[in-house]
């Protein structure tokens, strides 16, 4: 037969108590003492658990034991939800079917769609939840436990309400028939009322026999339940409850379930009445009989009465559980005013107790409730009145909440603030009630659901004002506590926002408290707040770019989290610990010391692998695969082979976890895998394997933004489209990026004008950048393009005046001047990069970070670029110096793919200056230089852009042999240069690489007419004239009709040394018009 086991054993006798079920996985039985302690502090109740989960056992038999319970409380956690059980498999699924209360207490976080699937709608209780603002676990236990089982007053009084007390007595191999009787005696109407005592739940122990006495001496009526079961000898009845009834002198009932041998019966039981049938008029009569006088029909009209009763057949309590009859009996002492039985309605809907679990039907109760409570407290004005009203309304608007009403919930808000300014008013306060912080919170909250940030950011501010001078009269450290999270809202709305300054202005406000209240108070809960504020501030500052603050908090926060770790080393604390070596990792890379951040984030590694091997829990092995793949990240700025083995290892976990979960949150993370798969192909320089893992990674996102139309969702779209445009802009398919860079656009574009918010409208400028980029066919459209995204970038530097905000302006500014000079404006070219080189310089003053150093260089090369095409070759050669300074720096601490690329401009650009000085065995110099570099990075990469630069490279050197004379040699360049960029105009078919080509095909033609080759010559020069007229077609530009211009007059040159003056006279008449058209153009535009 099955027994469960219950807490406290301490209790040696459990009949009457409220019965609590520890339904759990069986490897999660260890938290039975955790939570069962949690529970029985709360409530006087015992907790039952199964001793052995997973032996077997009759199932119905223990399914007639649940079913007398009154909650189910489910610890949940990885296996639960992933892994078979009896629990998940048969006892949750019956607690439902019988509309017993489910508490679920999630354990891990991460698990919410996998709950989801296992509990559909059902809300749970948090046990890992960090954030500060919500009401505490401890606090929700105790008003959730309250509000569903009954405490031993209130069971006191309710079978205090009974009219009589049957004692049922039955064999425990006839539980089944017991229940049954029980049944069909409250079935009568004069019986509704008669408390049935019988000993499912008692355990033999010392206490056994006095339980049973106590029980018989209260009783009215013996029942016994007749099976051939009771004629078994030496059955328990037979020897000790029957002959005590019967000497008591009880008023014997025997009811006959089943046929049983009268005679055998009466030689067993001495003086035992004749059986009436259970199944006809003849029990209602044995009872009427026995029950004369005692039954009392006329408490029925009685509200009060009413409530008691019905929550006796709701609870359980010395009656059968019956939610159809307790709903009926509520609802009837409801409608007669007894707010209790509204609560108990509410309470009913709202867990699923003894009804189907509605939340919508629970809140129409809870309006009533609420609109109850008002109306008794408008007759007495009492303030515990006010109270019950004020938390009935407010409990209101947060169910609202829950099921998403917004307007509703916001409408009941605004209702209670109004509601508790009346109250302020009416009895004088000499400052705010703390109701009214609460209700400018909850509009808060309301606000930044609807994405207006700036009036939550209102509330809150009138919520702390009111906290604020509260804590000034009372101080108290509830309050204290309050104000200080009510600072961290504001913090953490100013940071959402990039209004760092106001974000740390609020972080110290709260610091500030919480360090006064972790020297007063010193506990684990002041200092794990503080710990986190430490941390929130940390991170506001490296937002706003001052590393060596941030880095300050954050080993604050670390230097708390270690006592937290000796006081008690727990996974939470320990995952605590690990948010701060990711941080230390991150400020590390951050100031580009990558081997610094690899080396925290190895420690977090080590630690994460522990915790995921001792808890197994789904969280922690996606804590896991994201060190990995942070790991990837920082090594594919040092290693790619090594990079790739850690984005490898995060797959195949996140591959692992997708198999056994297959959340949208897993999907993602498999997303965000093959994205970094790309990223390093791209990085490489294989835009053809980038692409396949890019599209790859679209697919998922596609999917799960079907499924989830979330915020999140649709920004992780618009970063894959723009992930593609980039490895198609960077293969040269400008038309395939554009393409991408324009889905993006359209949902930047959205985003940006729904919300308002600065990191959205930053997103849409760099989309007007990116779009800007692959235009390369209109100019005016380019530029149009960056206008657009410069004036998004002013107004945030103006507002928010981050270093990111100053150099996304800067780097704007640059490829303004970069137009410009394209078109020779040059004094708008040269404008652009001075206000560039004043940000940048400022920002390296400040931070000096290798960031800023390369922006520097970057900006000294334009202008140096400038004063170049002005013929100003000392200026030039000024800035082309300064700018070699700082990438020889670069290059050498970094030795980066990009830092090495840049070198070798500077050394080009170097190169072009003395070049027009005339000095060409020092530009021969600088350019070896520069090709030494390229031809590097085109072994390691074989990208186009270092192809391409590998081919100007042979160009430069060619040139310079050329004007030597060293045609032979300079031949040998030009044909290696010209190999590469037809290869690049094939493979790409980009504007820029055809117009390459026709630089390849004019000094081929330069080499055979110095060769004597006339006819090879005109042969070159007319395939470089077939692409610059169509150059011209698609891009009318400057450069485009100088290109045609020296065309027509290579060809005229090489007509006039053949004797064709006519051809040549036609050549040099064409190309004449072009430079007259060219020179008429005060600005150098189209």
């Amino acid at each position: 037969m099955k027994v469960l086991s219950y807490k406290p054993q301490s209790v040696k006798n459990p009949q009457g108590k409220q019965k609590v079920y520890f339904c759990a996985h069986p490897d999660d039985y260890r938290l039975l003492d955790e939570i069962g302690k949690e529970i029985l502090s709360r409530q006087s109740c015992c907790v039952w658990y199964d001793s052995d989960p997973t032996a077997e056992c009759d199932i119905q038999e223990l399914l007639s034991l649940l079913s007398g319970m009154q909650l189910f409380v489910v610890p949940v956690t990885t296996k639960l939800l992933t892994q078979s059980s009896r629990a998940m498999d048969t006892e949750i699924k019956f607690a439902f079917e019988k509309m017993i209360p489910v508490l679920p207490i999630m354990l891990e976080e991460g698990l919410d769609e996998l709950y989801a699937r296992k509990f559909g709608d059902l809300q749970y209780l948090s046990k890992v939840s960090r954030d500060p603002t919500e009401i505490g676990y401890g606090d929700k236990l105790t008003k959730y436990l309250a509000s569903v089982l009954v405490g031993d007053e209130l069971a006191s009084k309710v079978r205090a309400a009974f009219d009589a007390y049957i004692f049922l007595s039955y064999r425990k191999k006839d539980r089944a028939k017991a229940q049954e009787l029980m049944q069909l005696i409250h079935k009568i109407p004069f019986c509704r009322d008669i408390a049935i005592w019988y000993d499912e739940y008692l355990i033999p122990g010392e206490s056994f026999n006095d339980v049973i006495m106590e029980a018989l001496e209260k009783s009215d009526v013996f029942a016994l339940a007749v099976t051939p079961n009771l004629l078994e000898a030496g059955n328990y009845i037979a020897q000790y409850e029957y002959p005590k009834a019967h000497t008591a002198g009880k008023n014997v009932l025997p009811a006959e379930l089943e046929k049983t041998d009268q005679a055998e019966l009466g030689d067993l039981y001495d003086g035992i009445p004749a059986c009436v049938n259970a199944y006809n008029d003849e029990l209602r009569e044995g009872l009427a009989e026995r029950l004369k006088g005692i039954a009392l029909l006329e408490n029925d009209a009685d509200p009060e009465h009413n409530y008691f009763i019905g929550l006796a057949y709701l609870k359980g309590i010395d009656v059968e559980v019956n939610g159809e009859r307790a709903e009926q009996l509520l609802k009837a002492a409801s409608d007669a005013g007894v707010t209790e039985a509204t609560r108990t309605l509410e309470v009913m809907y709202h867990t699923g107790d003894g009804v189907k679990r509605d939340y919508h039907t629970a809140i129409e109760w809870q309006k009533r409730l609420a609109e109850q409570l008002i109306a008794v407290y408008e007759k007495s004005n009492a303030q515990l009145d006010y109270e019950s009203a004020f938390d009935a309304l407010l409990k209101l608007g947060d169910d609202y909440y829950a099921v998403r009403n917004i307007p509703a919930a916001e409408k009941t808000y605004e209702r209670l603030r109004g509601f508790a300014k009346e109250r302020e008013e009416s009895v004088d306060f000499t400052t705010s009630s703390p109701d009214n912080s609460i209700c400018y919170i909850k509009l808060g909250d309301i606000s930044k659901e609807k994405g207006n940030v700036y009036m939550a950011e209102e509330y809150y501010l009138k919520s702390v004002e009111i906290l604020r001078r509260l804590t000034e009269e009372l101080h108290s450290p509830s309050l204290y506590r309050n104000l200080s999270i009510g600072y961290q809202r504001l913090g953490d709305i100013a940071s959402s926002e990039w209004n760092y300054q106001e974000a740390e202005s609020f972080q110290r406000e709260s610091i500030k408290i919480f360090e006064h209240l972790e020297e007063v108070i010193d506990k684990a809960i002041s200092r794990r707040d503080l710990e986190v504020s430490y941390d929130k501030l940390g991170d506001v500052m490296k937002a706003k770019g001052d590393i060596q603050t941030a880095w300050n908090y954050y080993q604050k926060a670390f230097e708390l989290k270690k006592q937290l770790a000796e006081e008690g080393n727990t996974p939470e604390v320990r995952r605590d610990l690990n948010m701060s070596y990711s941080n230390f990792g991150d400020i590390c890379e951050a100031k580009e010391d990558l081997e610094g951040a690899r080396a925290y984030y190895l420690t977090c590694l080590e630690n994460r692998k522990q915790l995921a091997e001792e808890m197994g829990t789904i969280d922690d092995r996606r804590n896991l695969s994201a060190c990995y793949s942070r790991l990837g990240d920082i090594s594919r700025g040092m290693n790619h082979e090594e990079a790739e083995e850690y984005y490898l290892k995060a797959f195949k976990i996140r591959r692992q976890l997708l198999k056994e979960s297959g959340t949208i949150e897993a999907k993602r993370d498999i997303a965000i895998s093959y994205s970094s798969f790309g990223d390093l192909r791209l990085a490489r320089g294989d835009t053809g394997k980038a692409e396949q893992y890019y599209q790859t990674a679209l697919a998922v996102f596609q999917e799960i933004e079907r499924r989830a139309d979330t915020t999140r969702a649709i920004s992780d779209l618009a970063v894959s489209y723009e992930s593609l445009g980039d490895c198609y802009r960077k293969s040269g398919n400008f038309k395939k990026a554009k393409e991408y860079y324009q889905k993006s656009f359209a949902i930047r574009k959205q985003t940006a004008e729904k919300s308002g918010s600065a990191a959205s409208r930053r997103d849409l400028a760099v989309c007007y950048s990116k779009l800007s980029d692959v235009s390369e066919d209109k100019i005016d459209m380019r530029e149009n393009y960056y206008l657009l995204a410069l004036d998004i970038f002013e107004q945030l530097a103006t507002k928010i005046n981050t270093p990111q905000s100053r150099r996304d302006l800067l780097v704007n500014y640059v490829k303004l001047g970069d137009i410009r000079l394209s078109q020779e404006d040059k004094d708008t070219a040269e404008k652009y990069y001075m206000k560039s080189i004043e940000i940048s310089t400022e920002l390296m003053m400040k931070s000096s970070t290798l960031k800023d150093c390369r922006d520097v260089a970057i900006c000294y090369e334009r202008l140096g670029a400038v004063r170049l095409a002005d013929g100003d070759t000392s200026a030039a050669e000024e800035y082309y110096q300064k700018s070699l300074a700082l990438r020889e720096r670069l290059a050498k601490e970094t030795g980066t793919v990009d830092a090495r690329r840049n070198l070798s401009v500077s050394y080009e650009s170097l190169g072009k200056t003395s070049e027009m000085n005339h000095e060409f065995a020092t530009a021969e110099e600088y350019y070896q230089k520069s090709l030494a570099l390229r031809e590097r990075l085109a072994e390691e990469t074989s990208t186009a852009e270092a192809l391409r630069d590998l081919a100007v490279g042979y160009n430069k050197l060619g040139y310079i042999d050329e004007v030597d004379d060293n045609i032979e040699e300079a031949e040998g360049y030009y044909l290696k240069s010209f190999q590469i960029f037809k290869r690049l105009a094939e493979e790409t078919g980009t504007l820029e690489a055809h117009r390459d080509l026709f630089v390849g095909y004019i000094n081929l033609g330069d080499i055979g007419r110095a060769n004597g080759d006339f006819q090879g010559a005109m042969e070159n020069y007319l395939k470089a004239l077939e692409i610059v007229e169509a150059l011209t077609k698609k891009r009318s530009t400057a450069q485009a009709f100088r290109d045609l211009s020296v065309c027509y007059c290579c060809l005229g040159d090489i007509c006039k040394e053949t004797g064709d003056d006519r051809g040549a006279e036609e050549y040099y008449r064409k190309s004449a018009e072009i430079d007259e058209l060219l020179s008429g153009k005060s600005d150098g535009g189209e």
